[in-house]
């Protein structure tokens, strides 16, 4: 399905809304608070293109690292990208990949859905220092 380039921005400004006041929304444990950004991420968003959800995830982090107070608890800056938190939203452009092709492969299921957000989790978890 073709979508014009007015569409395409529309829903990476979507996207990008929802990943901001989802950020806000938090559990301060420990070093890396829990957020709803896992839910804004690996939303069952078929309908959009990986290329569109990843273009949208790094201007997010491009946003936040130069001064916009959008990460957790309303935090900004590079800081924030290279401290204790930084490899958990770093990791995020990892996470839209494999949700994205857990859904191309075993289909559409909420079942799927769970099962990729579940691997992309324990890889994000992974990497973080």
């Amino acid at each position: 399905m073709l979508q014009s380039v007015a569409r395409k921005v529309s829903l990476v400004g979507m996207r990008l809304a929802l990943l901001i006041v989802s950020a806000q929304v938090s559990l301060p444990i420990l070093l890396v608070p829990v957020t709803l950004q896992t839910l804004a991420v690996g939303g069952d968003w078929d309908h959009i293109a990986m290329a569109v959800q990843s273009a949208c995830y790094r201007g997010y982090l491009l946003l936040g690292m130069f001064g916009l107070p959008i990460f957790a608890n309303y935090a900004s800056g590079a800081a924030v990208l290279v401290g204790p938190t930084g490899g958990y939203l770093i990791d995020f452009i990892v996470y839209v990949p494999i949700v994205h092709y857990s859904q191309q492969l075993f289909g559409q299921s909420n079942w799927v859905l769970l099962g990729g957000n579940v691997l992309a989790s324990i890889i994000q978890l992974g990497f973080v220092p």
